[in-house]
C-alpha cells in the first residue's frame, strides 16, 4: 500500500509536492469503510484519493512522475544504453536532478525508497526500512564523478550474510541503472521484497475503454483490480463515463474491497465532491503559483457550515459549489 509519495523538480513542480494517503486522525467518518488500518499504531491509510485541478495545472504530471519511477525501477536493469525518462521542471536549472520517492508497505514492512536522477546518470539512491519507530538504512548510493565510483552503503549486510551477493550486485549497477532493479534480478530477498510493490503497482495514463458498452468495460477493469492487492493510478477517471458510474466505482473500492486495493485518481467530475463519498483528507488539489505545480489537500481550508443545516455527515453545504465558485482554487480561469 501506498503510503506517501514525494516529486521535486519533474516538468511542472519545481519546488517538492506531496501526496500522503495517511488518514486524518481528527477526523472519524467512515472508519470501518474508507480505511486501512497498518501496524500496531494506530495509524490508518485511505483507501482512495482524488486529485483535482485545472486543465495544464500539474496533476497528469504528478502521475506521470509516479509512473516515471515504476519504470525506472522494473526496466533499467535491463536497459543498458539509453537516458532516464525524466524531465525536469521547465525554466529550471537543466543540471538540477529530478527526486522521486515513495513510502510503502509491503510484506507488513514500511519502506522508503527514492532516486535522484539526471537524464544521463543516477545521483543518489537509498532503501530505509522502518520498525515501529525505528529507521534501517539497507542502502544508499551517491554518485561520485572523480573517480568514477559510486559512494556505496550497505550497513545490515553482515547481519543478513549475503556478502557474496552484495558485491555481486555493485558490480552489475551501472550508472544508468537502479541497484533496487539489480537486486531483484539476483533474487535478494529483502531488496526483491521492496522491489515486488513496484510489480504491484497499476498506473494508467487515460484509462481508454474500448467496445460498444464502454461502462461494461469500466466495471470488467474495476473488477479485475480489485481481485489483488495493489495500487492503482488512474489518471482522467470519469473522461467518458457518467458520473453515477464513476461514483459507483469508487463505493466499490471503498465497500466492496476484499485484496486491499488504494485507487488514486485524478478527474473533472465535480458530481463526486460529495462528503457522503469520501472524507475531507480524501480529497486533493493542484493549483499553479507562478508557472508552478502545488499540491494541497482539503484539509487545508476549513469546513463551513451550511445555512440552513445540511444533512451532510459533515455538517458542510456544498463542497462542489464552494469549488465551482473558486473557494478552494484549481479552477481555470474564464
Amino acid at each position: 500500500m501506498l503510503i506517501q509519495f514525494a516529486v521535486n523538480n519533474y516538468r511542472s513542480i519545481r519546488k517538492c509536492q506531496t501526496l500522503s494517503l495517511v488518514a486524518c486522525e481528527n477526523l472519524e467518518l467512515f472508519q470501518d469503510t474508507h480505511l486501512f488500518p497498518i501496524g500496531s499504531e494506530g495509524k490508518q491509510l485511505l483507501k482512495s484519493a482524488a486529485i483535482y485541478g485545472a486543465n495544464g495545472s500539474g496533476k497528469t504530471n504528478l502521475l506521470n512522475a509516479l509512473k516515471t519511477l515504476q519504470d525506472v525501477v522494473l526496466n533499467s536493469a535491463s536497459q543498458v544504453e539509453g537516458e532516464f525518462d525524466v524531465q525536469s521542471c521547465f525554466f529550471g536549472p537543466p543540471d538540477f536532478p529530478t527526486e522521486l520517492s515513495v513510502v510503502f508497505l509491503e510484506n507488513n514492512i514500511r519502506y522508503e525508497y527514492g532516486v535522484s536522477l539526471l537524464k544521463s546518470h543516477v545521483v543518489e539512491e537509498w532503501l530505509i526500512a522502518y520498525s515501529e519507530e525505528e529507521s534501517q538504512l539497507i542502502f544508499s548510493r551517491k554518485h561520485r564523478d572523480e573517480p568514477y565510483d559510486d559512494d556505496w552503503s550497505f550497513p545490515l549486510t553482515p547481519n543478513w550474510g549475503f556478502d557474496e551477493e552484495i558485491k555481486k550486485i555493485k558490480e552489475e549497477v551501472r550508472s544508468n541503472s537502479l541497484c533496487l532493479s539489480h537486486a531483484a534480478n539476483s533474487n535478494h530477498p529483502q531488496l526483491t521484497s521492496a522491489f515486488n510493490w513496484f510489480r504491484h503497482l497499476y498506473v494508467v495514463m487515460g484509462l481508454n475503454l474500448e467496445g460498444v458498452d464502454k461502462s461494461e468495460e469500466a466495471v470488467r477493469f474495476f473488477d479485475y483490480m480489485l481481485q489483488t492487492k495493489r495500487v492503482v493510478a488512474i489518471d482522467g477517471l470519469g473522461k467518458d463515463l457518467h458520473p453515477l458510474l464513476v461514483k459507483k466505482l469508487v463505493e466499490l473500492i471503498h465497500d466492496f474491497n476484499p485484496c486491499s486495493t488504494q485507487l488514486i485518481f485524478t478527474t473533472h467530475t465535480t458530481a463526486l465532491m460529495d462528503m457522503d463519498l469520501f472524507r475531507r483528507d480524501q480529497i486533493w488539489f493542484t493549483d499553479k503559483e507562478e508557472q508552478y505545480t502545488t499540491l494541497y489537500s482539503l484539509l487545508e481550508f476549513k469546513p463551513r457550515e451550511s445555512k440552513p443545516p445540511s444533512n451532510s455527515p459533515q455538517g458542510e453545504r456544498s463542497l462542489q459549489q464552494d469549488y465551482l465558485v473558486g473557494r478552494y482554487g484549481a479552477v481555470p480561469f474564464v
